[in-house]
Formats: structure tokens, C-alpha cells, sequence
């Protein structure tokens, strides 16, 4: 995809790649979001995060850090971390 293409695409990123921020963090340019869902899955936790619109995003965490259903939460998402694929493109789910 060359930059300046339009039309519908997707941005995935990898869980472990998402930087989930205390809601002090949405000062540093994180973007705001709703914890939705939380699975702790022995060395880690994942943690489902709505972003509002019907989009979410999937984040890996330290096992130790606690966050819950309704917490309130910033979410960072590196560049070099992110692709986007043209739904043309085919299935990338």
C-alpha cells in the first residue's frame, strides 16, 4: 500500500505490541479507551479494550498489573508496530 491510498482497510497490530497507559497518560497522546474485557492468562493478561464506535483492541500485559471490567484507560499504539490491510486486500483476520 503506498501512502495516500483511500478506500476501507484494517490496522492490526500484535497484542504485545500495544501500550496500555493509566488514564494519565491520555496528556502523552494515547487515546482513550474502556477496559471491556480482562483474561489472565498465567504469564501475562489479555485485556480487550473499547475504543468507542465498535472499535476494540487486544492488549497484552504483565500478569501482575491490575485492571478491571469499566476501568477507564489510555492506549498507545506504536507506528512501526501497526499495518494496514486494504479489505481488497483479502481475509487478514
Amino acid at each position: 500500500m503506498e501512502p495516500g491510498d483511500d478506500g476501507p482497510g484494517v490496522l492490526v497490530i500484535r497484542p504485545e505490541a500495544v501500550q496500555v497507559l493509566d488514564t494519565g497518560g491520555l496528556d502523552t497522546g494515547g487515546l482513550p479507551a474502556t477496559v471491556a474485557a480482562v483474561r489472565f492468562r498465567g504469564t501475562h493478561t489479555t485485556v480487550t479494550l473499547d475504543m468507542g464506535g465498535g472499535a476494540t483492541v487486544v492488549a497484552s500485559i504483565a500478569a501482575d498489573r491490575v485492571l478491571r471490567v469499566g476501568d477507564p484507560a489510555g492506549v498507545h499504539l506504536p507506528a512501526a508496530a501497526c499495518r494496514i490491510f486494504r479489505e481488497e486486500d483479502g481475509d487478514h483476520a
